[in-house]
């Protein structure tokens, strides 16, 4: 079985009710988290481990995402030219 280390930080911040919040980073998040310590994270990879078909559902919803908000786009933009290409119907008077 093959093992995998990742180094980073134990972080911390105040939360909106003024109780502390921990999280693990491997990067240096900035904003108003401070470092509390320094950690190593090991975990064991199961045997015969392929990260394909985890990569390939990441890859489809973000494609999923893209066609949604493409749409939503297509959509709103269509709206509005429609929105400035209505012509108006005002009815004339007709006297009797």
């Amino acid at each position: 079985m093959q093992s995998i280390e990742i180094k980073g930080y134990v972080y911390a911040r105040r939360n909106w009710d003024n109780q502390l919040q921990f999280t693990f980073f491997d990067f240096e998040p900035g904003g108003d988290w401070f470092p509390v310590c320094e950690h190593k994270v090991v975990s064991e990879l199961p045997a015969g481990f392929d990260p394909r078909d985890a990569q390939v559902a990441a890859l489809q919803k973000q494609i999923d995402k893209a066609r949604a908000d493409f749409t939503a786009l297509v959509t709103s933009l269509t709206e509005q030219l429609q929105s400035i290409q209505a012509i108006e119907y005002t009815p004339s008077e007709v006297s009797a």
